[in-house]
């Protein structure tokens, strides 16, 4: 449906039935001038809308928010808002608004509370996804339902992540890491990189928060998933060592018994007693 001929929009609320986990209410597109200008008292929509380009201003809940190209904001249900774009520099920007149990339970499980505006996302192609299944005169509702709100919640994760991401001290960002490889190789030279950091700068800031550097925590965690190995399947010591990247099954036993002070083989056996 054509708004006018900066906007374009399709809307789906007609198909909506009481009673369903999740539902479209519109989707579009809207490349915005110096007349854009959107109020709600009490809003009936929760929308998420994602900023190709330009700035503005979003007023929600007494905060005043200034969302710029790359940011998500987040409209919720019940909210007063409005929002306009700069004259000099005017939005660009995807919007899809959606409702349901599902929705609200995406929002209060994921998203923290009272934040409307999240800063520098790479969320483009989900919303450019949205934004053609929408238009897709080939699929039906359902099939639009189901594909929009798989994207809906690769965004709210993504914009989940980001916060969780953004509260994290550095030895926490190094312990994530280091969980990330810990089946593989581990390279403090490539984390303290991606970090910009020295190699003995993040020893010292894992040591100081952890209690062990990062290699000890490396090790344990690896033996940790050994004992897992060892008690919820019949892999044989070779495979697990395998596995785990160690060199060689002498090598990894020894590890294991250092740290456990029994061996693999005895470990396996006491846990199916």
């Amino acid at each position: 449906m054509l708004m006018d001929r900066n906007d374009i929009m399709r809307s789906f609320s007609q198909f909506i039935k009481e009673g369903d986990p999740f539902g479209i209410n519109f989707i579009g597109k809207s490349v915005c001038d110096e007349k854009f200008y959107t109020e709600r008292e009490s809003s009936d929509i929760m929308s998420l809308e994602y900023i190709v380009e330009g700035s503005g201003t979003l007023e929600i809940n007494g905060q005043t928010l200034r969302p710029e190209k790359g940011d998500v904001f987040l409209l919720t249900e019940g909210s007063c808002h409005r929002y306009y774009t700069d004259k000099d520099s005017p939005w660009r920007k995807y919007f899809v608004s959606f409702r349901g149990p599902f929705a609200n339970k995406m929002k209060e499980f994921y998203l923290p509370y009272n934040t409307f505006l999240f800063k520098n996302c790479d969320v483009m192609e989900s919303f450019e996804k949205i934004f053609n299944v929408a238009f897709d005169d080939s699929k039906s509702y359902e099939e639009v339902n189901h594909l929009v709100a798989i994207e809906i919640l690769k965004i709210v994760m993504y914009l989940h992540e980001r916060n969780a991401g953004q509260n994290e001290d550095i030895a926490d960002k190094i312990k994530k890491k280091i969980d990330y490889c810990v089946e593989g190789e581990l390279s403090l030279d490539a984390i303290a990189a991606s970090l910009s950091y020295s190699k003995n700068h993040i020893i010292n800031i894992f040591k100081e928060k952890y209690g062990k550097t990062p290699y000890q925590y490396y090790i344990e965690a690896k033996i940790d998933i050994a004992k897992n190995y060892l008690r919820q399947t019949s892999s044989s010591i070779s495979d697990i060592s395998a596995n785990l990247s160690f060199s060689d099954p002498q090598y990894f036993s020894a590890y294991f018994k250092r740290i456990t002070g029994i061996s693999p083989r005895e470990y396996r056996r006491q846990s199916h007693l």
